[in-house]
């Protein structure tokens, strides 16, 4: 990929991902949401970070979070995007407590919203039991 060949890329990381590898759905997910490789598609992007997020994968979990957030492939939803970062959080990204604090502060989510988003999204099968 760091040579641009995109497609290639693709090929490679098909099996990966049909053997189930959080990392290659990941990773493919990022080549769907740019459009490398293969046609733009939010929809598929966010089809591949929910397989890898619901094992527990926190970058998969950080970008499945954005989409909610921005409303990219997915209905905008700040309760669930607060929850994915939540678990991204707890799986050990660095990065889902700046995105934790963005989503409190770019939405304004009270601190009852807040509450409510952590106990409903306590645990990581609700978050995967919830369909896209």
């Amino acid at each position: 990929m760091a040579q641009g060949k995109y497609a290639r890329a693709v090929r490679w990381l098909e099996p990966e991902v049909k053997a189930g590898n959080p990392q290659a759905r990941t990773v493919l997910g990022n080549l769907y949401y740019l459009g490398l490789g293969v046609p733009r598609n939010a929809r598929r992007a966010a089809e591949l970070y929910h397989a890898a997020a619901k094992s527990g994968y926190a970058a998969a979990q950080v970008n499945l979070g954005n989409l909610y957030r921005q409303g990219i492939g997915v209905n905008a939803d700040a309760s669930r995007a607060y929850g994915w970062y939540r678990q991204a959080d707890i799986h050990g990204s660095p990065a889902a407590e700046y995105y934790l604090y963005q989503i409190s502060v770019e939405y304004t989510l009270s601190p009852l919203q807040q509450a409510t988003a952590n106990e409903r999204w306590d645990r990581l099968e609700q978050l995967v039991a919830e369909p896209l």
